[in-house]
């Protein structure tokens, strides 16, 4: 996992490095599509689980930081005795991405594209505008 992360610095540095002035306007959002459970298995590795991460970089991103609301390890904070518990609902940054990068207000995407879902504004928290 290590070696892979160390590849994406790379991907990273390039771009910026590449694309000059042009990387402040820029947004990089990966995202997982599953969490991992708490637990090793039998082969020491983790099972699929619930939540996710998202790794974001670019000229946009307001602040070097991990943003959480951290649940605990503890088996009672964790979903369903197994998972770490996801406290942040991944479409809120999503939503603020988009309203971010194309210069849109939020609750028109929240709206249009989300469906109206309650979504948190994270706009000005974790983007530059």
């Amino acid at each position: 996992h290590g070696e892979r992360l160390g590849d994406v610095d790379k991907i990273f540095h390039a771009l910026k490095s590449q694309m000059g002035e042009y990387f402040n306007n820029t947004l990089i959002l990966t995202l997982t599509e599953f969490g991992r459970t708490i637990k090793q298995n039998g082969g020491y590795g983790t099972e699929h689980g619930y939540g996710t991460a998202i790794l974001m970089a670019g000229g946009l991103i307001r602040k070097a930081q991990v943003y959480t609301e951290w649940p605990g390890l503890k088996e009672s904070d964790l979903f369903e005795g197994r998972d770490l518990k996801a406290t942040i609902d991944a479409r809120s940054v999503y939503c603020s991405a988009l309203a971010t990068c194309f210069n849109l207000d939020f609750d028109f995407v929240r709206r249009d594209v989300f469906y109206g879902e309650k979504l948190i504004d994270l706009s000005s928290t974790l983007f530059k505008s």
